[in-house]
């Protein structure tokens, strides 16, 4: 967006290597999820490509998404501390 739209140009006439941000980082499937927010964090990154092996890529993965994933299992895990603490003690 800085690269394109603050600077007027012509999106009919672009190229997407003219603007890309290069190199492109990338990571894979198995990796932790905790790493790859840090990495993303760290570079400013707010999109990142998926690739296996051979480089090819498998899907896109966005700060928002991780940072979702991450909301809804500290929700959860709240959820089970309220109700441990709720309880009479150990066991119920």
């Amino acid at each position: 967006m800085l690269r394109v739209v603050l600077r007027n140009r012509d999106t009919r006439q672009l190229r997407v290597a003219e603007v890309m941000t290069t190199p492109v980082e990338t990571t894979h499937a198995d990796a932790a999820s905790d790493e790859v927010l840090s990495f993303m964090l760290e570079h400013h990154i707010r999109h990142l490509p998926i690739v296996d092996a051979g480089g090819k890529v498998q899907g896109m993965l966005s700060i928002r998404n991780l940072l979702e994933n991450m909301v809804e299992d500290l929700r959860n895990e709240l959820h089970s501390l309220d109700q441990y603490l709720l309880n009479d003690g150990p066991g119920g």
